[in-house]
């Protein structure tokens, strides 16, 4: 898997994307998805992964610093 970094963090190429292009609930959906499947989560456990995931991302964007 090919990673993409700027400064200070780093993500996958379709990550990346989303992430340069604004697409926040995209991102974190994505990554549910991922989690989800690797760690075989009920039903039930992911409306809380779901609200965390938006929560991280969230901060993640609102902390970035832009590039000049």
């Amino acid at each position: 898997m090919e990673h993409y970094s700027r400064l200070e963090w780093t993500a996958c190429a379709e990550c990346a994307q989303l992430i340069d292009t604004d697409k926040w609930n995209a991102l974190s959906e994505r990554a549910v998805r991922s989690f989800v499947k690797q760690h075989r989560l009920s039903e039930y456990e992911v409306p809380g992964l779901r609200r965390q995931m938006h929560y991280l991302h969230d901060t993640f964007r609102r902390n970035m610093i832009p590039e000049s």
